[in-house]
């Protein structure tokens, strides 16, 4: 299989979509963004300025002008839209390989991540917080961590009584819809202060997402990689229900949290783990 190397296709991929009057910006993320080189895929950021009309036609264009440029075969590139994904994608996608940037667009892009999204200039403060009140900053407080469990097995039990009636009739409630989102948000923040605690006192940072957090967990082999995908959804659901950038989608969600509860028994199951080995 042909290798893709970093310094070939971001000259490439600048000629291409330097073309392209409509890009206004675009990063190289993935792989050849991180490593340098890829065996399978080139993934591309852009964000476009045209008719929504115009856009799914401009976005296949783009990608078969990427595709031919680099000689490789179209299922080897994903062409993302910059406009339609989530803030810690968002986040990923600052962090890759700068390929266009018309009018100081990237700037606006990052002003808008720290204004809108400020855990990702927080999280690194919080971490040094937390370590510094330590009587053994290398020490996991278990009060916090069984505090935080509490927390989450409560807004369980509530949810499950919330889960017994209708989507229609939750979403129809402003009291229940109101308390069906709080006891998601809930349950979510208290797993993402537990594992931001153990990261920091252990000092396996640095994060700057809550997901982040996750994956370190995983990368420490505190948790499997099955549990660490479900959290990753619930933390972009915990993301869309605290910033509101586009509407919950209710059946989806309905369904999802059903599995909540069962995924805090499992994170509490890693954790007592971690502490027998503590």
């Amino acid at each position: 299989m042909k290798i893709l190397t970093g310094d070939r296709v971001v000259q490439k991929l600048r000629e291409v979509l330097s073309k392209r009057k409509e890009v206004k910006l675009a990063y190289l993320i993935g792989s050849i963004a991180e490593r340098g080189f890829s065996y399978h895929d080139v993934d591309v950021a852009v964000l476009l300025d045209c008719s929504p009309g115009d856009k799914l036609k401009l976005l296949g264009e783009i990608h078969n002008d990427i595709c031919k440029a680099l000689s490789i075969n179209d299922d080897r590139v994903d062409v993302v839209p910059i406009d339609e994904v989530d803030w810690h994608f968002k986040y990923r996608i600052v962090k890759g390989i700068k390929l266009v940037d018309r009018d100081g667009i990237s700037s606006q892009l990052i002003k808008e991540l720290n204004t809108i999204y400020p855990e990702l200039r927080m999280l690194l403060d919080l971490n040094l917080r937390e370590w510094v009140r330590m009587d053994d900053p290398r020490s996991i407080d278990w009060s916090i961590v069984k505090k935080r469990m509490d927390y989450a097995f409560k807004a369980a039990e509530i949810l499950d009584e919330i889960l017994t009636r209708p989507l229609e009739e939750i979403t129809s409630s402003t009291i229940l819809k109101l308390a069906f989102e709080r006891l998601v948000h809930t349950m979510v923040e208290s797993i993402l202060d537990i594992a931001r605690h153990i990261v920091s006192v252990k000092g396996w940072g640095p994060a700057e997402t809550y997901r982040d957090y996750i994956e370190i967990l995983h990368e420490q082999g505190i948790i499997p990689p099955e549990l660490a995908e479900e959290l990753y959804k619930f933390i972009a659901w915990r993301n869309i229900l605290v910033h509101r950038y586009i509407e919950v989608d209710y059946p989806r969600s309905y369904e999802d949290s059903k599995k909540l509860a069962s995924i805090v028994r499992e994170f509490e199951k890693q954790i007592i783990e971690l502490k027998r080995c503590c």
